[in-house]
């Protein structure tokens, strides 16, 4: 059965809502919604290239705030859809100066729109969860170290710039208070608790249903993998037309034959980015 997608906003992003509607008006909040949408638009669209699909919807203040624990990502694939937020953030800022230098009067229309992509940009890229680059820094450790520890790595830097913008906060207070310290610190604090209710992208081939095409009798996709085969690239291989079937080459000659549905669930129990020769060692040593 298809799960049903989930929609919800946080309480950060509606207070800022609210914030932006009072002392900015309704214009400004129109164009800082509308560059969210553009920023997750981004990651869609290289999700959806890649193979990816948003199960579910969580937004925060800087978009949908996805799920470190649960999601289906190859490293290099995660990294990738990381970056494509940010990135068109940065775009849309170039083409913004590019239309300045072209037509100068454009710069009164634009300039709240190239402010909020950014702000965007630059915020997303800090190295915290929840945030890109997070996503970022923990798939890149995630290649060195075990992805639970490149997790900590990012909480720990979490717990530093909460820690510094409080002190910057406290600071402004004795100058020109800066409320926005201490918003943005709260924000990072709490992308370290309760991060499982934040929204996932599942690979495609785990949530597609094929039960009406082997009720029709559906064509095999069979295909030979050595046993140290990532699971994430022999999902990149399933077809999702076919029902596909892989024949799993061990050290010893030993031919193991799983179905997609025994890789689907491998790689839900396991992580896509363990081999299977990894989880057969780890049965045994358990």
């Amino acid at each position: 059965m298809k799960k049903p997608k989930s929609f919800r906003l946080s309480v950060l992003f509606v207070v800022l809502a609210l914030a932006i509607l009072l002392f900015d008006g309704f214009l400004n909040f129109a164009i800082y919604f509308g560059v969210v949408c553009l920023h997750e638009l981004a990651h869609f669209l290289m999700a959806k290239k890649l193979g990816y699909k948003l199960a579910n919807y969580y937004v925060m203040p800087y978009g949908v705030c996805l799920n470190y624990n649960t999601n289906i990502f190859a490293p290099k694939d995660e990294v990738l859809i990381a970056l494509a937020g940010p990135l068109s953030n940065i775009a849309f800022c170039i083409l913004c100066v590019a239309l300045w230098w072209l037509f100068p009067s454009t710069y009164y229309v634009l300039d709240y729109f190239c402010f909020c992509n950014l702000i965007l940009a630059g915020f997303n890229l800090l190295p915290c969860f929840p945030l890109d680059g997070g996503r970022v820094l923990t798939a890149i450790l995630s290649k060195k170290i075990d992805r639970e520890r490149a997790i900590k790595v990012t909480y720990v830097l979490n717990y530093i710039f909460s820690a510094v913008l409080i002190i910057l906060f406290v600071i402004s207070i004795f100058t020109c208070i800066n409320f926005s310290y201490i918003f943005v610190a709260i924000f990072l604090f709490s992308g370290t608790i309760n991060s499982n209710k934040y929204s996932n992208y599942e690979h495609i081939s785990l949530i597609i249903n094929k039960n009406k095409l082997l009720e029709k009798g559906a064509d095999i996709k069979a295909f030979a993998v050595n046993s140290n085969v990532k699971i994430f690239k022999i999902l990149s291989k399933f077809s999702k037309y076919k029902y596909n079937v892989v024949y799993v080459v061990f050290p010893s000659g030993a031919v193991k034959i799983l179905s997609e549905n025994n890789i689907n669930n491998l790689a839900i129990k396991y992580s896509p980015t363990k081999s299977l020769e990894e989880i057969t060692n780890k049965l045994i040593n358990n």
